[in-house]
């Protein structure tokens, strides 16, 4: 995706530094649950970016009910369900700052933070 059609994402990223982003609560819940689930990045990221948890689990090669567990397993540690409308922004946003704050580390082979 091109930067100049992030439109308002954009704006976030120019604006917050990647030290600022990385002192978010948030993005430091989604460190600590990296620890120990490595594809907790990808799986919200496809949970995001497509309309349903069939779609997503589809994408990510795993069974519906899988990743309904992996959700499920997630909301204690994130503090909210991002099967919930509030959940899904909050953590659309956790993730956006997430990057900005690993944009640093990015590994050349993988394309993964």
């Amino acid at each position: 995706m091109a930067f100049d059609s992030l439109g308002v994402l954009a704006g976030v990223a120019e604006r917050i530094t990647p030290r600022e982003a990385g002192a978010v609560g948030d993005v430091l819940r989604l460190d600590e649950v990296r620890g120990t689930r490595p594809r907790v990045i990808g799986t919200l990221q496809a949970v995001l970016d497509l309309t349903s948890l069939r779609e997503a689990a589809s994408m990510l090669h795993v069974h519906h009910s899988t990743l309904q567990e992996r959700l499920t397993w997630l909301t204690p540690p994130l503090g909210y369900a991002i099967t919930q409308p509030g959940g899904r922004q909050r953590a659309a946003v956790a993730l956006l700052l997430w990057r900005i704050a690993h944009s640093e580390n990015v590994n050349e082979d993988s394309g993964e933070y």
